[in-house]
């Protein structure tokens, strides 16, 4: 889960676009508090990444939808699994 501050809030319907790699991800927020966004992080992004707030869940990132960003976001790989039993 990240917060976003935006300068100024969105009003209407709006949605955190994660685009990471050739991935691009619409959420919709979590929760809206005192000026932050609540949104959380897709499952497969991953790496330096870029989040947007839009104001459609297309996939399109365009002039006409970006309301807000791009913020950077750094997101960690998770570890590998390994299966130690297979011989």
């Amino acid at each position: 889960m990240i917060d976003l501050v935006p300068a100024t809030m969105p009003s209407g319907t709006f949605y955190a676009t994660f685009v990471s790699g050739l991935d691009i991800i619409p959420m919709t927020p979590q929760s809206m508090d005192n000026g932050m966004i609540m949104v959380e992080v897709p499952m497969n992004i991953s790496g330096q990444s870029y989040v947007f707030l839009t104001s459609d869940n297309s996939g399109n990132v365009t002039d006409a939808t970006v309301l807000a960003g791009p913020a950077i976001v750094e997101v960690t790989p998770g570890s590998p699994d390994y299966d130690l039993s297979i011989q």
